[in-house]
């Protein structure tokens, strides 16, 4: 009900970050699966402000918001709340480092698509691969 009263996008923002064909892809502390560095949007930010943010935060890469390209919104339907997530693609030429707190995100990698599929992934990352495979068929 919070975002309806001070009109914050429901959901939050998701960073799908690739280099060389790997994904980004964390475990944070308190979820059974692996997703995309994401988090909520702060009052008065952008959904592309809040998507660089979040990717500093967890991860502590750095990327200008120019270069986060918005792909999808996906949307699910939780206590009659929508906790979609807009999902933002931006890839690298260098893989750079990824550093975690260990706290809220106890490890991050890039890994295979191949490779990511043989652990349990968040639901939102499932659809967000199944949408990119689509647009990326020949």
């Amino acid at each position: 009900m919070h975002w309806k009263v001070f009109r914050s996008p429901p959901g939050g923002v998701l960073v799908a970050l690739w280099c060389d064909g790997k994904l980004l892809l964390i475990q944070n502390t308190y979820k059974p699966y692996l997703n995309v560095p994401g988090g909520g949007v702060k009052a008065g930010e952008s959904l592309v402000e809040a998507a660089a943010r979040e990717l500093a935060e967890e991860v502590g890469i750095r990327v200008p918001g120019d270069t986060l390209k918005f792909v999808a919104h996906f949307q699910r339907e939780r206590d009659h709340i929508d906790d979609g997530g807009y999902v933002f693609e931006c890839v690298l030429e260098v893989e750079p480092p990824v550093r975690v707190d260990r706290r809220e995100v106890k490890c991050g990698a890039f890994l295979s698509v191949g490779a990511a599929r043989q652990y349990p992934l968040a639901p939102v990352l499932e659809r967000y691969l199944a949408d990119r495979e689509k647009r990326t068929a020949p």
